[in-house]
């Protein structure tokens, strides 16, 4: 039943997500900008991120051949997102090349998105 749940939760999370990277590129990349230059809200990021992959691992950490360790993997790789940005800010300077990609490259990472949240809900 947690497996199900979360991945409805993850699908919607994902959909919302991708149409946001489609619809709105240039918002995207200024966000990924202004969160790049603002040590507090990489900060806040992590903790957020570190959170939910916590919670995701404490409740379903399951690794089986199947479709329910996709929700595993996804909870680790938050927690391990949140552990880095949180104890390393060189970090996120590896995504800085995101904000210097066209429309197109959020365009096609949005669909990508939005596709795995179809996926998952």
């Amino acid at each position: 039943m947690t497996t199900i749940i979360l991945f409805k939760i993850f699908g919607l999370y994902f959909l919302v997500i991708g149409l946001a990277f489609l619809l709105n590129p240039v918002r995207v990349r200024n966000v990924y900008k202004l969160m790049l230059e603002n040590d507090a809200l990489l900060y806040l990021g992590g903790v957020v991120a570190l959170l939910l992959g916590a919670t995701v691992i404490s409740l379903h950490n399951i690794w089986v051949v199947g479709l329910p360790v996709i929700i595993t993997i996804i909870g680790w790789l938050s927690l391990a997102k949140g552990m880095a940005l949180v104890t390393c800010s060189k970090f996120a300077q590896c995504f800085s090349f995101m904000y210097e990609k066209s429309d197109l490259f959020f365009r096609i990472m949005g669909f990508v998105i939005f596709v795995f949240g179809l996926f998952l809900t």
